[in-house]
């Protein structure tokens, strides 16, 4: 087992939600890392120079021009001095002593390493849908996790060593690097005892947009690299797995269950969605952001 010896690094993805940049800011100071990197883009109000001086371990990488997360992703790697990496969703939040949690005795076989992602309260219908979503891909996890087979989990993930480039076309980046981790031997580890939580969107049109390019990707990685970490995609070759998962979800109650059935239908159109953008190679590296203040859905 390793102790805590590793210097760390965190990449924290914003697009356009000031409220999330000042959160990264703001938070700097409590949080464990060694160094943190923003790479931030859109219409955002930045600090000014004198007060980054106080923040010696925060660097801000504005994106000029909206080029994708992946063109982010490559460009801001390239500064890391940190052993272990967290990639982070600017709208995410979690207990200061989380990522510390992440690296205590963890397996010298692991690779990555993902915390349980739970969806703020809201109690708005779209908001029960997108946390049935979420519960759903909790309980996979589990499962994958346990069987030791491929999964992955894209709004915060901690890996063993510096991150590798991405191709500029990679719609799930998460998906991808968890693959190359997953095929190169090493463990993808679920924690599903530690918590990160992150907000879903607003409206039925914002969700259903978020899952039409994640499925989206996942049909890329599928076609590239032979895997898929989707649930809905391979519901059907397991189809048993499926099946308990659903009924873990349904607790007897009228409107879970009316929420699972909107769920269902929401992902139904999703796939058909994606796999006619698919079929037609419409370009999803830079999708309509869903909400100034709304992270991904993955």
């Amino acid at each position: 087992m390793w102790g805590i010896i590793m210097t760390s690094t965190a990449v924290i993805f914003i697009y356009g939600s000031q409220k999330d940049l000042d959160e990264a800011i703001k938070n700097s100071k409590s949080l464990p890392f060694d160094e943190i990197l923003i790479a931030a883009g859109g219409e955002l109000n930045f600090p000014d120079p004198d007060k980054m001086k106080a923040l010696p371990k925060v660097r801000i990488f504005k994106e000029e021009q909206r080029l994708g997360k992946t063109v982010a992703y490559n460009r801001v790697i390239r500064q890391i001095k940190g052993s272990t990496v967290f990639l982070i969703s600017g709208d995410v939040r979690y207990e200061p002593n989380m990522p510390l949690k992440l690296m205590e005795n963890l397996d010298p076989d692991a690779g990555m390493v993902i915390p349980r992602i739970i969806p703020e309260r809201n109690d708005k219908l779209s908001g029960r849908v997108g946390n049935i979503i979420w519960m759903a891909h909790s309980l996979y996890n589990s499962v994958r996790f346990e069987s030791k087979s491929f999964f992955c989990g894209g709004e915060f993930q901690m890996l063993v060593g510096t991150p590798p480039a991405i191709p500029e076309n990679i719609i799930n980046d998460d998906e991808y690097l968890g693959n190359l981790v997953f095929s190169s031997g090493k463990k993808i580890i679920y924690r599903n005892d530690l918590i990160v939580k992150n907000r879903v969107p607003d409206n039925f049109i914002n969700l259903l947009r978020q899952r039409i390019r994640v499925n989206y990707g996942h049909m890329q990685c599928l076609k590239i690299l032979g895997k898929t970490s989707s649930f809905s995609i391979g519901f059907i070759s397991n189809l048993k797995m499926s099946l308990n998962i659903l009924r873990k979800l349904i607790d007897g109650d009228i409107v879970e269950t009316y929420t699972l059935f909107l769920a269902v239908l929401i992902e139904l159109t999703s796939l058909v969605i994606s796999r006619m953008n698919y079929l037609l190679k419409v370009d999803m590296t830079k999708w309509k952001l869903v909400s100034p203040d709304a992270g991904g859905l993955k």
